[in-house]
Parts: C-alpha cells; structure tokens; sequence
C-alpha cells in the first residue's frame, strides 16, 4: 500500500502533471476522492504515455473503463477525453489562498466576519500571477501583488499580498509595502497643470535633453528607450510616458502644492518637496499599491476621493479633487491608444477587451515596475518586482505587470460596461505657461562651467540657451545685448569669461538670470 501510494503521488500524467492530486484537480476541476470510474480510467491511461495523442489515451481509457463497467458503452469517455485535450491545463487554488487576508482580517476582529473580496476575482487573480511569475522566473522576478477595487463603494474584490509558489518571503504584503513609484505619478502631474489652465491636451512639450540645476548638482532626465522625439503634444506626452516633458511640467507646478495633492489623494509620510526636487515626477516617492490604485480610482470616480474598505461598513464621504473636465481629458488620453504608440506600439498589453484608461510605471534599475487603470466598474492595481530589493532582468511595466493587468481587466469587465472618452470636452489651446514665476531659463544651468574644444570646428562648439516655454514676447539678454526672442532655443558661439545671462520680457524686465562661465 505504501509503495501504490508513493507511485499515485509521484507519477506522471498529462503534460507536466505529477502525482494524482494534481492531475485531479486540473483535469476534472476535483479532489481524487470525488472522481469516478470513467475519471480513473482516463488517469490510469496517462501512466503509460502522457504525452500520448488524443486518440491513442481514448482507446486506452476506453479499454480500461469496459473492463469496470462492462454494461456501459465509450460515448462519454470519447466526449470526457476530447474535453480533457481543448481546455487549458490549470489548477484551481484550493480554500487555503488569500494569505494576507486572512491576517488582515484576524487583526480586526475575532469573530466571523464577511468580507467584501469577490472569490471568482481572488482565485482568478492569484492564478495569473502565479503564471505570469513562472514566465519571468528566468528574468529573476519572483514576487508581485494585486489590488482590485470596485469604483462605486470603495469594496476591495481581490488582494493578493504575494505568491505563495514563487515568493521567498510570501508574509510580505506586496499591497502595503512602499516601493518606487517610477511613472505611475505623471498622470497627477498633468492633471494639476491641466486643472491650472498651464497647459492643454494640445500644449506643445518639448522633449529633448535638458540640464536641471539640483543643489550643487546637475539632473539630466532621459527617456525609458533613450530617444527623444522633439516637439509633441501633451497628450503623446503623457499616453507614450515620455519623461522630459513630464519634468519640464512638474518645475511649472508649485511643488510644494503638489506634495498636498498627493497627500490629499492617500498617499502618507511624503517628505517636503525639497527632499524629492524634479525626480518627483519620474517616481522618487515611495507609494504602496493600495495607494497608488485608490488614487487613480479618483480618476475612474471623475475626481472625487474617498477610502476603501474591505470589511462592510458605512461608506466615508467623498472629497472633490479634480474637476470632472479635466479628469475626462486624462483618462481619454490613458486611453488612448494611438497617442502612446510611439512608446508602446499599437498592439501591447495595455489594450484591453473593452475601453479602460491605464498607465504603467517603471522604477529606478528594475526594481519595481507597475500597472494601474480603470474603466467605468473597476479599478485595478497590479506590482511585479522582488520583496528583496533585487533588479529585475530587463522587466517593464509593459512585460511584467500589464499581461496580469490586461488578462484580469478582460475577465472581469462586461460588454455592459459603457466607459466614456472624451468626446464634446472643449479644451483651450496653450501653448505656453501662463504665469510669468513659471518661465525661466532650463539652458545653460547656473553656475554651469563650460570648455571650448579647440579640435571642434567653431560651428559645433555651441551653447543652448533655452527656457521652460517658447514665446517669441519674451528674449534672451547678454551684456546688455538682446541676443533672440525665445520662441526657439538659441545656439550661441561660446567666449572665454563669466556671463549672466537675462531672460526679459518686452519691457525689458528680467524674468530669470543664470550665471555661467567659459573656459
């Protein structure tokens, strides 16, 4: 009996099946004590040959299954392996998930308690992770979380803390833990700048290199594929995740007013602006997920915030934070395709079944990578990285967290579900930033030393000068001699010395001055 028992438990079936519960569970969908006489003679059938074709395991199992039932006839078994060959092999988790949970739940009562989690959701969800991770096990990425949020009552309908097949520290809940936001961040950012009338969807940004002076340092953004794509609109901007423009938005922002959104929108213990400067806007915050999902569920809700539960309570108010125009115009631009195809491509992971507004994110070296968007019913969050800090090996958002993402979006969406983009919003054109505190000088950065390369030819040695917008009212002044209007960057021939350079408006006010030297 041991030996017959060891054999059940260690041999082969279908594919790469072993033992008996296993095959039970992903052919029939049940526990080996439940399955019957056709059943067992369709597992008794794999021993010999689980790679067998489909019509040799027929015979077979029909053969065995005769030998039981001697009175009965094969129609069933033929319709049972032809069944057992089309669907796709899985295993259903048993009872025992949702790990973090369970703990979540022990901490807030002893009783029984119902929760809001939907099972259909948690057991699909913890199933796609656990395949997704198998996929990108040789990529060195063992852990990610899910959250999934209902739009209209804050109800959380799947959590998934971590995995417990491929996690080395499955006790750490992915969904509480801080991580590096990368560029889930931006859509905020243009929000904010959009709600201060600084820019429209059709703004033009310019994405090229820029030099920021940070303290006594210099920080020179550059895009996730390192190409720069010159003038765009703020809508590719934003679609196709370009950094450059993103950067240039956040220092037109009042960055202390920026930190109080956020922390308006959940997100706790964020340090002053100062601690974060211009990287803020590439994702230098350490966010948790829960965070993260709950503040673009304030998209999905047309800019109105309120907090998510898990247990059935009474429902907390909702506070405004975005007007409902300007919360339209970014979740038409996250959804739309075309205008983020120049990062993306056309077809990827971000498009799902039915309408939905997403964007992705991607940390410092690998290290995080994420997926978060909506439609009209949900809200779906969803990290993939490794709780040990470890980089992931060539892993972005795009193939790391947005397969989960998109297969969870497709399975749990209607046809019924009638997500609006934008249509009859009106916008008006700016091109440029309003406010004359937000125009200044990005090119050359202060105090910046430069030296001229006697074996360039004089042409090439160059200095950009170039500001935080492009408007021909205002100029560039150099000793007192207006070099340019500012509607382009100006290419200057560079002399040995110390220089301020002005920026002026048509009466000849100084709007900004750096100083720089050529040496």
């Amino acid at each position: 009996e041991q030996i017959l028992e060891a054999y059940f438990n260690l041999a082969p079936f279908k594919g790469e099946l072993i033992g008996i519960d296993s095959a039970s569970r992903a052919l029939f969908k049940k526990e080996p004590h439940g399955i019957n006489s056709m059943e067992a003679s369709l597992l008794v059938s794999f021993f010999k040959s689980p790679s067998g074709s489909e019509d040799r395991i027929f015979k077979r199992a029909c053969y065995i299954f005769l030998q039981i039932e001697e009175k009965s006839s094969c129609e069933e078994m033929k319709n049972l392996v032809s069944n057992t060959f089309k669907e796709s092999v899985s295993i259903k988790p048993k009872n025992s998930y949702a790990y973090h949970i369970t703990q979540y739940t022990k901490k807030n009562s002893s009783k029984k308690i119902i929760t809001t989690i939907n099972r259909e959701f948690q057991i699909f969800a913890e199933m796609e992770i656990s395949k997704q991770l198998m996929h990108l096990k040789s990529k060195n990425v063992q852990d990610a979380a899910l959250l999934l949020l209902d739009n209209k009552t804050g109800d959380i309908l799947a959590y998934v803390g971590s995995s417990e097949k491929t996690s080395k520290a499955k006790e750490i809940d992915g969904v509480n833990s801080l991580r590096q936001a990368g560029s889930t961040l931006k859509p905020f950012i243009y929000a904010q700048a959009i709600q201060k009338n600084y820019i429209s969807e059709d703004s033009t940004l310019n994405d090229n290199p820029i030099d920021i002076q940070v303290g006594n340092g210099i920080y020179s953004p550059s895009n996730y594929q390192d190409k720069f794509h010159g003038d765009v609109s703020a809508r590719t901007a934003l679609a196709s995740s370009l950094n450059v423009p993103a950067v240039k938005i956040y220092t037109m922002l009042d960055s202390d007013e920026f930190i109080q959104l956020l922390n308006r929108l959940g997100f706790a213990n964020l340090r002053e602006s100062e601690f974060y400067g211009p990287s803020i806007a590439l994702g230098s915050v350490d966010v948790t997920l829960k965070e993260l999902t709950n503040a673009y569920r304030t998209l999905a809700n047309q800019g109105l915030y309120s907090d998510i539960q898990m247990i059935k309570k009474e429902r907390s108010d909702s506070v405004k934070i975005f007007e409902k125009e300007t919360v339209k115009i970014i979740s038409d631009i996250l959804s739309d395709k075309e205008a983020r195809s120049i990062t993306f491509g056309l077809e990827n992971p971000l498009v799902t079944k039915y309408p939905s507004s997403v964007k992705t994110g991607t940390s410092k070296d690998m290290r995080d990578n994420w997926c978060i968007g909506y439609n009209k019913e949900y809200t779906l969050g969803v990290w993939v990285g490794n709780f040990s800090g470890d980089s992931m090996w060539n892993v972005s958002g795009v193939t790391g967290a947005a397969p989960i993402w998109k297969k969870m979006m497709n399975q749990i969406s209607s046809e019924s579900n009638d997500f609006i983009p934008v249509i009859n919003v009106k916008t008006k054109k700016i091109e440029t930033i309003q406010p004359e505190n937000t125009i200044r000088i990005l090119s050359p950065v202060k105090n910046s030393i430069y030296a001229i390369d006697p074996e360039m030819p004089e042409d090439v040695n160059s200095i950009s000068f170039e500001t935080t917008v492009k408007d021909k009212k205002y100029s560039f002044r150099l000793k007192k001699k207006i070099l340019s209007n500012v509607g382009s960057i100006y290419f200057w021939k560079p002399k040995k010395g110390r220089f301020t350079l002005e920026l002026i408006d048509k009466r000849e006010s100084i709007i900004d001055k750096v100083d720089f030297e050529v040496r």
